[in-house]
């Protein structure tokens, strides 16, 4: 996102000078590893209702590679 990278820093120096130690969680990161809206996407999922959705079921690992699901296996791997 633009800008980000400023105030990360500028947040990093701040704790610094305070002496605050600073665990930074970047999970949330476009493309992650895991595809869940937990992780920077909200594709594949399902509403139930108006307040209940579901996702497990559509665990898909992308961030490994392309799957082929005709085939059942990846067509290609991300090394």
């Amino acid at each position: 996102m633009d800008g980000a990278a400023d105030k990360i820093k500028w947040l990093l120096d701040t704790c610094a000078k305070y002496k605050i130690k600073v665990l930074l969680d970047v999970h949330a990161m476009k493309g992650s590893q895991n595809g869940f809206d937990n992780s920077g996407q909200s594709n594949r999922l399902t509403w139930k209702d108006e307040n209940n959705f579901e996702h497990w079921s559509q665990a898909f690992g992308e961030w490994m590679g392309v799957w082929d699901n005709a085939k059942g296996a990846y067509a290609s791997i991300n090394h």
